[in-house]
């Protein structure tokens, strides 16, 4: 008889360890959430700090729609044994406009936008940001790793104010990237590609004026990088204000509408927008001494083409289309 009670009581035991195991699951992961949350709000909290020096800019009387808006950022970092200063000229994004960051690896692209995200302060400086901002600075990071692509989607959305969507136009979205099999993976099993996957997933479903990506493309194959194409573009006519970084030159030809080059000594605003009968002029120095002469309508192919020789860009004012402001193919004389 006891035997017997010992035998039941083993297989009640045995049988209330699923549920067991389910409740310490969802109590993980309540921890976790709440984790995350606490430190999205002091990140929040961060960035309403940056925005309320803000408030006392000039620049937020221009206009309703500031878009995205950097006037003299300063920063200094220690990189390597060696202090990497980031100083910009004023940068401007207005709203419905897409710029991409370029530049060699090292020299501070993912620092500025995360100064423009508000992740990272600046020293000295002011940034606009017109708001509901989604940030993906660090993808892999930032993707909750034990959530589900559905709950990632969904917690991104709710956090930052992306609006709420069902989960039919989750399910959608998902399957127009590519995504429909994994909706319900967690973000740590999907690979570099589907993650860049998720987090333009999440930029398309989300009612964002502003949008910062750190390298959209990364991992992602040709039907991939036209899904990005197509995610930005759709933003940009939306109205969204657009920051990416890149090394991608095809992405940057299809969906950018100008170009924020950084070498190791500056920053250099590059609009492929020429003016009404003038242009701006530069020349562009190579490592090698060679000096390009161009136009601001050329500037962007220019300083893509010579991406990783570039040393100095130097601006020589406005010049009558027409004149000698044509671009040349070969070097300057010295």
């Amino acid at each position: 008889m006891m035997t017997e009670t010992w035998r039941n009581e083993t297989s009640i035991c045995t049988l209330s360890t699923v549920p067991i195991k389910a409740h310490n699951a969802m109590l993980i992961r309540r921890t976790e959430f709440l984790s995350r949350w606490r430190m999205v709000q002091r990140w929040i909290f961060r960035v309403q700090q940056v925005n309320t020096h803000q408030m006392e800019s000039p620049m937020m009387c221009s206009s309703n729609r500031a878009g995205i808006r950097c006037r003299s950022l300063a920063k200094a970092l220690g990189a390597g044994g060696r202090t990497l200063r980031i100083a910009t000229e004023d940068i401007a994004v207005a709203p419905g406009s897409c710029a991409a960051i370029i530049g060699e690896n090292g020299i501070g692209k993912t620092v500025l936008l995360r100064m423009m995200a508000g992740s990272i302060l600046p020293d000295s400086g002011t940034v606009m940001v017109d708001r509901p901002l989604v940030a993906f600075t660090d993808i892999e990071r930032q993707l909750h790793q034990r959530l589900s692509a559905t709950e990632n989607a969904r917690y991104v959305l709710t956090l930052f104010g992306g609006g709420s969507v069902s989960r039919h136009m989750i399910s959608e979205q998902f399957a127009r990237a590519g995504l429909d099999r994994h909706e319900r993976v967690t973000a740590g099993k999907l690979s570099k590609g589907q993650k860049s996957r998720l987090a333009l997933s999440i930029v398309a479903l989300g009612s964002w004026l502003a949008i910062l990506v750190d390298e959209p493309t990364g991992g992602l194959d040709r039907d991939g990088l036209e899904f990005a194409c197509a995610v930005i573009s759709r933003k940009k006519s939306q109205g969204a204000a657009v920051v990416v970084t890149t090394h991608d030159r095809e992405f940057v030809r299809t969906c950018s509408d100008g170009l924020i080059f950084r070498n190791d000594r500056n920053v250099f605003e590059l609009s492929a927008a020429a003016h009404a009968g003038f242009e701006d002029m530069y020349v562009i120095t190579l490592r090698n001494g060679v000096r390009l002469k161009v136009g601001s309508a050329e500037l962007g192919k220019a300083s893509l083409d010579h991406a990783d020789q570039i040393e100095s860009i130097v601006r020589r004012g406005l010049a009558p289309v027409g004149t000698d402001s044509k671009p040349a193919s070969g070097s300057l004389p010295s």
